[in-house]
């Protein structure tokens, strides 16, 4: 077979004008340069792709293989990105717990969030990391697909290369995400708490190798000061009505939305609809308007914080 191939290929290049076959040695000689991407996908994960092999007459198995790293890749920056999102609820969290020692001289609860913040910091870098090799696979897939070599894939796996090509756009929102709620909304959380990001990150590691527990960082608020009888007693102010807005414009039902048990609306299928509450934090329920179970049941309850503008992108696969 060797024979054969090394004879086919030294008629094709002499076939070739010689022209041609120096201008094809002076374009290889250049280094690849990267494909760019639609103008509708947030930008990559990295701006430049590992060189790598060419098969010229197409490998299903290595095809498989790609397809079977992408998802395995996936899974892992599914899991991480999981684990990140606890850690920085647990940071926003404690901190408004703890917002009456910033009336102290300890501003900043460095041992209360410490461990938390350098496990989501670590994560964040580790699902970057992982977002790198996850674009990579995703060019190889996209290629091969482009070239027609899916057709040559079994049924199973051509439907995988399809959904792969679709993943890939949401990771990258993912990750422009996560980049906004650490770098920017948790950041500025920090900062009006007076909070050093270098010193809570070596605090972290240092509990982190100490074998130290989550729940064993969840110090409770000091209790409130006794009110002075003759201190005027404040009144509290009510929290503002605000809009948050609920896109299902992937799944085909319909999907009730439910605020801390009472139904606030529904969003219809491929459709994207606003509604109105009041804002801080909620226990929220959406649910398929055919489902047969109600708000309140086992994984049904996801709490979060809604203020204005506050969006969720449902995901129907």
């Amino acid at each position: 077979m060797r024979v054969v191939a090394s004879i086919a290929v030294a008629v094709l290049a002499a076939s070739v004008p010689s022209s041609k076959v120096a201008a094809k040695g002076t374009s290889a000689s250049k280094a690849p340069q990267t494909a760019k991407a639609p103008p509708d996908e947030p930008g990559g994960f990295r701006m430049a792709s590992d060189p790598k092999i060419i098969t010229v007459f197409g490998d299903t198995a290595q095809f498989r293989s790609y397809v079977n790293r992408f998802y395995e890749l996936y899974g892992q920056m599914q899991t991480s990105r999981e684990s990140f999102s606890r850690d920085v609820q647990q940071v926003v969290g404690t901190l408004a717990a703890h917002a009456e020692v910033a009336k102290g001289k300890t501003r900043c609860p460095v041992d209360a969030i410490a461990l938390a913040y350098a496990r989501a910091f670590h994560l964040g870098q580790s699902y970057h990391m992982l977002g790198k090799e996850l674009e990579a696979q995703h060019a190889s897939i996209a290629e091969l697909d482009d070239l027609g070599e899916t057709s040559g894939l079994t049924p199973d796996y051509r439907w995988k290369v399809a959904r792969a090509i679709k993943l890939y756009p949401q990771v990258l929102r993912d990750f422009r995400e996560m980049k906004v709620a650490f770098q920017e909304q948790l950041a500025g959380e920090l900062q009006f708490a007076g909070c050093d990001a270098a010193v809570l990150v070596a605090k972290g590691d240092e509990l982190d190798k100490a074998g130290a527990t989550q729940d064993a960082q969840v110090i409770p608020a000091p209790p409130p000061a006794k009110l002075n009888p003759r201190d005027k007693v404040v009144v509290p102010v009510s929290a503002t009505t605000v809009t948050f807005f609920v896109d299902n414009g992937t799944c085909e039902g319909a999907m009730r939305v439910y605020v801390d048990g009472v139904l606030v609306g529904e969003v219809g299928g491929r459709a994207k609809a606003a509604f109105r509450a009041a804002s801080g934090r909620h226990d929220m329920c959406l649910l398929q308007s055919t489902a047969p179970v109600q708000c309140g049941d086992t994984g049904t309850l996801r709490k979060t914080y809604i203020h204005d503008g506050w969006s969720i992108t449902l995901r129907c696969d």
